[in-house]
């Protein structure tokens, strides 16, 4: 099953950080997966698809920020990790 990914970091060089670590490990767990990265949590609520599986929030973000986010999120899927 194919675990579905989302990055939300503002701060680019961050992020993509970030996504290469989460891309070594699953491809070192020969795990399938697909991963987004969003820039804000605007953007993040706007397309998010709804069958996010892990979520790595950047605590300080701009409008809306990472907890906040975390509890809207939760609101729509108390599942997602």
């Amino acid at each position: 099953m194919i675990k579905n990914v989302v990055v939300v970091e503002d701060d680019r060089q961050c992020a993509d950080k970030l996504s290469k670590l989460i891309s070594k490990f699953f491809d070192d767990a020969h795990l399938p997966f697909s991963l987004k990265v969003f820039n804000s949590s605007l953007e993040a609520l706007e397309k998010r698809s709804g069958f996010e599986d892990l979520y790595f929030l950047d605590i300080d973000l701009p409008h809306v920020n990472g907890m906040e986010l975390a509890k809207k999120i939760r609101e729509k899927d108390e599942k997602v990790i």
